[in-house]
């Protein structure tokens, strides 16, 4: 893959912004264990399902990826090894902290090892404050050529980041979008007023990735499209083309999306990946297994979708 992808939205140095950079389908990849250990074999098996399944875009090293329990040599590891099989598609390092020295050290890290784009979540546990998000991702933008995807998960992170803040970041040169994942219409739709030119709104919730493309998101980042990547290619490309078929398939989808996430992302995901016979259930405390009910509910919602 051409790792000088985004050298003609260079000018002097600074990475202009273009909002179909990571459009359509990105899915942030699991990280497969086996035994306590990065499992290879079983990440490549997935990459190349997910390519097959039409995802544009993957991202890697994020929540749904456990990137807060990997060591800083399977991150470095990781990201290598997808870069050298992502077959096409572009590949999406996650580089936040809640330490903006080492946010900024592993968006150079992320840079010179070869990625796409960098996805950024709001600093967690500190809940700093608004200025601070803002001098924050300011410093983060200015450490790369890269395109930078803010990530706003406050159920996650503990800070929300407001309008007024979002809508100042989007007018740094290489920050192109924010993966939205509030639990929050009223939020995608506060998010779509910013979105225009050059910024772009990607959907971060899969309960409402209908509403988002309604509402002129550029694409998803969908954990769940792990399990079933061409459904949510499909449900994209079906939306473009038939908004009332679009809506009757996310329909069906629904149920296996509100499994999946009973318990903690990526917990539901393992568990009917193994179920698929992609990989193997684990994951790294202290996250556990998914309970008996949870499991279930996962079985049931995919043989009813299927």
């Amino acid at each position: 893959m051409d790792k000088n992808v985004f050298a003609e939205k260079v000018t002097n140095g600074v990475a202009m912004t273009d909002k179909n950079v990571f459009a359509g389908l990105t899915v942030p990849l699991v990280t497969p264990f086996s035994g306590g250990a990065v499992d290879f074999y079983a990440l490549a098996a997935h990459i190349e399902r997910v390519a097959e399944g039409g995802a544009d875009n993957v991202a890697v090293l994020a929540s749904t990826g456990e990137a807060a329990s990997l060591t800083q040599r399977e991150k470095d590891e990781i990201l290598t090894f997808c870069l050298e099989r992502a077959a096409g598609m572009k590949v999406i390092a996650g580089v936040g902290s809640a330490c903006t020295a080492e946010a900024v050290g592993n968006a150079k890290r992320a840079e010179a090892l070869g990625a796409d784009g960098l996805l950024a979540v709001t600093p967690y546990y500190l809940r700093p404050s608004q200025t601070g998000l803002v001098l924050h991702f300011s410093a983060l933008a200015e450490a790369t050529r890269l395109p930078v995807v803010l990530y706003n998960v406050p159920a996650r992170t503990g800070v929300d980041m407001e309008d007024g803040t979002a809508a100042k970041l989007s007018g740094i040169p290489n920050i192109v979008g924010i993966k939205e994942a509030a639990d929050s219409p009223e939020r995608l739709r506060e998010r779509a007023r910013i979105a225009s030119g050059g910024f772009a709104l990607f959907c971060g919730n899969d309960r409402l990735t209908f509403e988002a493309l309604s509402l002129g998101a550029a694409g998803t980042f969908s954990a769940a499209a792990n399990v079933m990547p061409a459904r949510f290619k499909e449900l994209l490309v079906l939306f473009e083309r038939d908004r009332e078929a679009a809506r009757e398939l996310f329909d069906r989808m629904l149920p296996v999306i509100d499994a999946l996430y009973l318990e903690t992302n990526p917990v539901g995901m393992k568990y009917a990946l193994s179920r698929l016979g992609y990989m193997k259930n684990e994951v790294r405390l202290p996250l556990c297994p998914i309970g008996k009910a949870g499991a279930e509910a996962i079985d049931r919602a995919i043989e009813k979708l299927n």
